[in-house]
């Protein structure tokens, strides 16, 4: 796993999304993620599982941000 990024660090992932029909018939959408630089990729199935993908690089920024507001 990557570690996470340092300061001003510039990171640039590709997405793609597109819908497709679940098992009775509704909308599923679905992706594809890919983080430019390693060309690693993941596919995606909900807002949280492109937002795990990404944590891999960026770790977790909401701590980062509590930590920066408690300063």
């Amino acid at each position: 796993m990557p570690a996470a990024a340092r300061p001003h660090e510039t990171l640039t992932f590709l997405v793609r999304l597109w819908r497709e029909s679940d098992d009775e018939g509704g909308p599923q959408w679905r992706g594809r993620v890919e983080h430019v630089a390693s060309q690693e990729v993941g596919y995606i199935e909900d807002g949280a599982s492109l937002i795990r993908f990404i944590q891999q690089w960026t770790g977790d920024l909401g701590a980062s941000a509590k930590a920066e507001a408690g300063r």
